[in-house]
């Protein structure tokens, strides 16, 4: 998705005056590659406060693999909207991964729904269709 930005500057005083002129620049974002590579995901493990996620790939692209309460994903119109949010709105470079691999979190609340969310990552952008199986977390034995 191409997205046109507008970055805005200006100067103010200490009483919150315009003091110079505003200044814009719009400028358009390159959209992001969009990637052949097919993931599956597949709950090896659903403990309290231990969730395995294992993810089967098509290929070595990068991609996003995380755990998101139900109550987050559910606020959304569409998958693709969430994940917009997710990529955009918050820090996600450190549950990027290539290849096959198996990831484990650590869910915050307990007896609660959760999803397991991948998806393919240009740039941290999203690049294909995100993949989303739910599950129920737990309360302590």
């Amino acid at each position: 998705m191409e997205c046109r930005q507008m970055i805005v500057a200006f100067g103010m005083n200490d009483d919150g005056e315009l003091v110079t002129p505003v200044y814009t620049k719009t400028f358009k974002t390159q959209a992001p590659t969009p990637s052949s590579n097919q993931i599956k995901i597949e709950l090896k493990k659903v403990a309290y406060r231990d969730v395995v996620v294992k993810t089967t790939t098509t290929n070595n692209d990068s991609y996003y693999i995380g755990v998101q309460p139900a109550s987050y994903v559910e606020k959304f119109a569409t998958a693709e909207e969430m994940i917009n949010h997710l990529c955009y709105e918050s820090s996600i470079e450190e549950q990027n991964f290539h290849g096959d691999t198996e990831a484990e979190f650590s869910p915050g609340r307990p007896d609660q729904d959760y999803y397991a969310i991948a998806v393919g990552l240009d740039d941290n952008a999203p690049c294909t269709t995100p993949v989303l199986v739910k599950f129920h977390h737990p309360a302590k034995q």
